[in-house]
């Protein structure tokens, strides 16, 4: 039932952020954004509170209820964030995912810790009264801020340029672009879906996505059972992961920005499956069950899991903007909204299947094994899509066009 509990979280975002791709557009975005972050501090309230609950059945229902709208709080904040500050600072979109994805890195190596000395101190439900606390405050400092940026934006003198930046591209294409063409145009959100280059992308993205869920089951046992270390010092490995996960964030969002996301994409899969690989090592040898294996695994893994993850967004948008799907307002709530249900989608899998049926009958090792096939299949495919569109030549060249019409500006 703890395992139920964990995973509806998941199962509510990869379900919500595809009905977004539906409902969410320019006019909403900033309610649902508002929306979100009141449902995900209230129901963490309510699910330390859920606690007071005696009755088994109806402490069940309640931990479920909450997480379900916890997890359609989290996809609403997701899908629309990165949409709502682009267009504040569209020559700053890949900074802004990779310090969204730090702040993610560094909200998981905190998290654990700050919880459990609040619990320490304060019982069971102070950590979750924290959270909720602290997420309402940043969430009226975010209303607070973006309201003070949109005023900011509308005194601004406009300058004439062939170039809407305010409908860019998120890499920082300088492609005139006709907004009422485009709104014209046949392109929606099950277009999007569809999209034979979404299709063929998106299982590299979850491929990024499976260590999350996957460690999350099955690291620790694996821990115990082969190296006999328990839960009390545990976390610091598990730190390995997360915070080269979050310190690599700036790198990959300087690269994006320079037009290198096609590189970078396959180039950090690819170093995704070499970790799988190095972690499955020793299934093939005794003298390979060493700590040596599973340190440099997790840490190329970590080097590696944004890598994948920031490029994809540019990605996506180029792949949607070239089969003139939406306008390109639209196109940036798409493409959220669909790396936000690849990333509950990819971490439920490796949770579920890999981490709980496949870990459960071939162990840890063969596990990792299997990840590996899996996501170099993924990144064989993406990367002879990106070659047969000639997707890393474009993004290079749009960026350098991008450049040089700043520059004239």
């Amino acid at each position: 039932m703890v395992g139920i509990i964990s995973a509806v979280t998941m199962c509510a975002m990869w379900i919500f952020s595809l009905l977004l791709l539906f409902i969410a557009n320019e006019k909403n975005k900033k309610c649902i954004f508002y929306v979100g972050l009141f449902l995900s501090a209230s129901t963490c309230i309510l699910f330390g509170e859920a606690v007071r609950i005696t009755d088994t059945n109806m402490f069940i229902a309640a931990c479920i209820t909450t997480r379900v709208f916890m997890g359609i709080g989290c996809s609403c904040i997701w899908a629309t964030g990165a949409p709502i500050l682009i267009p504040l600072f569209p020559k700053k979109a890949g900074k802004i995912f990779s310090l969204l994805e730090f702040c993610a890195g560094f909200g998981q190596m905190v998290g654990p810790p700050f919880g459990s000395f609040l619990f320490s101190i304060g019982g069971y439900r102070l950590p979750f009264w924290v959270a909720g606390l602290v997420e309402i405050a940043t969430g009226l400092f975010c209303v607070a801020t973006i309201s003070f940026l949109d005023r900011t934006q509308l005194k601004k003198p406009t300058f004439s340029s062939n170039v809407d930046i305010s409908n860019s591209v998120l890499h920082g294409s300088t492609k005139s672009l006709d907004t009422k063409k485009n709104a014209r145009s046949s392109g929606n959100a099950l277009k999007f879906m569809l999209n034979p280059g979404i299709l063929l992308i998106s299982p590299a993205l979850l491929s990024v996505m499976y260590e999350v869920g996957f460690f999350q089951v099955a690291l620790a046992p694996h821990l115990l059972t082969t190296f006999n270390i328990d839960g009390s010092t545990s976390g610091n490995i598990f730190l390995i992961h997360a915070g080269l996960a979050a310190i690599s964030t700036p790198l990959f969002g300087y690269l994006v920005d320079r037009g290198h996301s096609g590189v970078l994409f396959p180039s950090c899969i690819l170093l995704t499956a070499f970790g799988y690989i190095i972690l499955g090592l020793p299934s093939f040898s005794a003298f390979l069950s060493s700590k040596i294996c599973l340190y440099s695994g997790l840490s190329l893994l970590g080097l590696t899991a944004n890598g994948g993850f920031i490029p994809g967004y540019f990605l996506l948008e180029k792949i949607a903007e070239i089969g003139n799907v939406d306008t390109q307002s639209k196109i940036r709530i798409y493409v959220c909204a669909w790396m936000n249900s690849c990333y509950a989608t990819g971490s439920s899998f490796g949770q579920i299947v890999v981490g709980g049926v496949f870990f459960e009958h071939f162990q840890f090792y063969n596990s990792c094994l299997l990840l590996a096939v899996l996501t170099s299949l993924s990144v064989v495919a993406a990367t002879v899509y990106l070659w047969r569109k000639d997707l890393i030549r474009r993004l290079l060249v749009d960026n350098e066009r991008s450049t040089e019409d700043e520059n004239e500006n």
